[in-house]
């Protein structure tokens, strides 16, 4: 069986993935209090697991990618939908069904951007795939550390890993290692 047949898409991956309680819960943990993107980090993972560690420059233009698409698309939608969630006015001539049916409408939308963005992610991914290096790697304090969670320090240098964080990532890092696809 070759690679190419037991590696699911990156959008097989992270609905799979994501789908495991304890990997949502950390997810929205990580995004609502460190400000990560979820569907940047799926992929680090899914490069981690499936392919191995990301060149510093392909982390980058994901990063980058991901930055501008999801100012655009994703974050704006998410801000109407958020907002909405407990902003119905029940003197409005609009019915509390009607509200709830338009905010379903609109996280439908959002969650087709994310799958927009996950997809433009594994073309960046797959342009270069032949050059990932498949190893783990040593960190400098000595200790191993998986491709998954070196991709995911290369594409979030910014991130302010506190004791929070880390653990939160830990429980998503173990979570990807023992992860398996059907």
């Amino acid at each position: 069986m070759t690679k190419a047949t037991i590696t699911p898409s990156l959008w097989d991956f992270a609905t799979a993935f994501y789908a495991k309680p304890a990997v949502q819960s950390a997810c929205l943990t990580l995004q609502d209090t460190a400000g990560v993107n979820v569907p940047l980090l799926l992929c680090c993972c899914w490069v981690g697991k499936y392919y191995g560690e990301l060149p510093h420059q392909l982390s980058v233009d994901m990063s980058q990618f991901t930055a501008d698409y999801s100012l655009l698309t994703i974050e704006p939608l998410r801000k109407v939908r958020t907002t909405m969630k407990y902003s119905h006015n029940a003197q409005w001539p609009i019915k509390q069904k009607g509200w709830s049916e338009l905010r379903e409408q609109i996280k439908a939308i959002e969650l087709t951007s994310e799958k927009l963005l996950l997809q433009g992610l594994e073309q960046l991914v797959k342009a270069c795939v032949k050059d990932l290096p498949k190893k783990n790697v040593e960190y400098g304090d000595g200790r191993l550390i998986t491709n998954c969670e070196k991709n995911i320090l290369l594409c979030f240098e910014s991130l302010d890993v506190n004791q929070e964080v880390a653990a939160t990532l830990a429980n998503v890092l173990e979570a990807v290692s023992v992860f398996r696809t059907a």
